[in-house]
């Protein structure tokens, strides 16, 4: 079941109540009024791409030095091909 933080406008309190996500919290835990509550939105968590703790090369480092060698063969190749004729 997901966890919700909960603060009481009454006393000011916050507390975390695990529900579906169909229901809601009602009572305070801290003080018992009830209606008072605000439900906190929770924090989001950032995690960047390619971070190595290991020191190698970012993945998306890798991916991009092998586009720009594909691209760069393929212009020699069409290079080379240009002006050729062919038989049928």
């Amino acid at each position: 079941m997901p966890r919700y933080v909960y603060k009481c406008n009454d006393c000011g309190d916050t507390f975390m109540v695990r529900h579906s996500v169909g229901e809601t919290a009602n009572v305070c835990a801290v003080c018992g009024v009830e209606e008072e509550l605000v439900r906190v939105p929770s924090t989001v968590t950032i995690s960047y791409k390619g971070r190595d703790v290991d020191k190698q090369p970012k993945a998306g480092s890798l991916t991009k030095r092998s586009i720009e060698e594909f691209r760069s063969d393929l212009e020699r190749d069409k290079e080379n091909l240009r002006g050729k004729d062919y038989e049928r």
